[in-house]
């Protein structure tokens, strides 16, 4: 087990969305003044996808405080939540 590996994890996400999205839309990530954040948002015209990445393994389904943030505010349609795991 590496210190990084959360990070190692995320990167990883990001590569293969990067790859997967590049031509169909804008890949972006949000951040409050009060510092909750989501790691990935795909825009896809008027489509709002937040992508929240935990390495973390999950007993059930579970959505960070800052996902239901983003959720709350800008309802989107879809949301997903990448782990180890679930």
């Amino acid at each position: 087990m590496r210190p990084d590996s959360g990070q190692m994890f995320e990167q990883y996400v990001f590569i293969k969305l990067n790859e997967i999205c590049s031509d169909k839309g804008e890949l972006h990530f949000w951040k409050t003044k009060a510092g909750a954040e989501v790691d990935f948002i795909l825009i896809t015209g008027k489509n709002v996808m937040p992508i929240e990445v935990k390495f973390s393994e999950f007993d059930k389904p579970a959505i960070t405080k800052s996902l239901l943030s983003f959720i709350n505010r800008f309802n989107p349609k879809t949301a997903f939540v990448v782990n180890k795991n679930y």
